[in-house]
């Protein structure tokens, strides 16, 4: 959804209340693996205060499973663990920074390379 990061840790949340809260599962699908440790570290409680969203015990971590999907099949179904470390070739296609091949995508002219064209043809001296 391209929101800026406080409203996207907001949403986050919210899908951990309504698991841990109101105990509703749910499909969280995001290309933003990122995302995927905090849903898997954090958990909502009550308190006397209100609601509370805190970093869970090591050994009461919430239920988590990762799918990863590659042409429309499921590639990987597992812990976030298990994802973590997984050598599957679609797994490693989310986890890696961007390695593709850039060389044939179209190149658009940078808009401030005029005034660096103009600074440099009329250097202040």
């Amino acid at each position: 959804m391209s929101l800026d990061p406080i409203i996207a840790i907001q949403v986050l949340d919210l899908v951990i209340r309504a698991r841990d809260i109101n105990h509703i599962s749910s499909l969280y699908v995001t290309k933003k693996v990122y995302e995927i440790p905090h849903l898997a570290r954090f958990h909502a409680s009550q308190a006397s205060g209100g609601l509370l969203i805190t970093e869970a015990p090591r050994d009461n971590l919430p239920k988590m499973r990762v799918i990863v999907l590659d042409g429309g099949r499921i590639a990987f179904t597992g812990t976030v663990a298990e994802f973590q470390k997984s050598d599957l070739p679609a797994v490693r296609e989310l986890t890696t920074l961007d390695r593709h091949d850039h060389s044939n995508d179209p190149y658009f002219t940078d808009p401030w390379d005029k005034l660096d064209k103009m600074k440099s043809e009329n250097p202040i001296r």
